[in-house]
């Protein structure tokens, strides 16, 4: 179950990237300066990541230990 929420988060925050030009994309890379060469920033505000995570949550209810081990891995990644 995990690995399809997963999937379906990555989906819907694909599907909401926003088009940014070169100059915001920048802006936004000096901003967060990450030290990891395979950083990918998305340009999502907090708003829309928020109303993801509760749409998935409403359609897979689930638990809470689920929830950790999704955001574990989330967190993880290089996004």
């Amino acid at each position: 179950m995990i690995n399809t929420i997963l999937n379906e988060i990555k989906k819907k925050i694909k599907e909401n990237i926003p088009i940014l030009t070169l100059d915001q994309k920048n802006r936004m890379y000096r901003i967060i300066n990450s030290d990891n060469p395979n950083f990918q920033l998305y340009g999502l505000i907090m708003k829309k990541k928020e109303s993801i995570a509760k749409e998935v949550f409403k359609k897979y209810n689930c638990s809470y230990k689920d929830a950790i081990e999704i955001f574990k891995i989330l967190i993880s990644s290089n996004n």
